[in-house]
């Protein structure tokens, strides 16, 4: 329906899209449904809009997501889509935290520790700029942080 109601790079349709993808991914064990229709719809936003439309940075972090066994994949899908945010940050800067955060949770995954402590301090630095402190999400950064900076020494 979003299909006929809204623009292509109304961020409801990309909304919408997410949305079918997560319900796809839930009614199929593999993800495979998923992962073809959100490929099929970045495909589309790649033909039509501009490369560094956010648009398509929120699709590859959906991606992301759904590549459970190809770690390859994922960390392509996630560090694209930051490549995207960061030149959109004015834009987006929540979501360019939250996609650091999911590219350091890659490397925590992998106990590439270091690697992900970068990330997490980037992340951090952002969200201190969006968010009054004491905020829970700047809690639960520092402790990614501390537990980053744990494993790494």
């Amino acid at each position: 329906m979003s299909k006929t109601v809204l623009l292509l790079d109304d961020r409801r349709r990309t909304n919408c899209i997410r949305a079918l993808t997560d319900l796809y991914a839930k009614q199929n064990d593999n993800n495979t449904h998923a992962i073809d229709f959100c490929r099929e719809q970045l495909s589309l936003y790649e033909q039509h809009l501009s490369e560094n439309h956010t648009g398509i940075a929120y699709l590859l972090m959906k991606l992301g997501e759904l590549y459970e066994e190809d770690d390859n994949q994922k960390i392509q899908a996630y560090k694209r889509a930051l490549h995207i945010l960061e030149k959109n940050v004015h834009l987006e800067y929540a979501t360019t935290a939250n996609c650091l955060t999911l590219v350091a949770q890659y490397y925590t995954g992998k106990s590439m520790h270091e690697e992900a402590l970068v990330y997490y301090k980037r992340a951090m630095e952002i969200q201190k700029k969006i968010y009054p402190a004491g905020l829970s999400i700047l809690i639960e950064t520092q402790k990614l942080i501390d537990r980053a900076e744990q494993n790494d020494n």
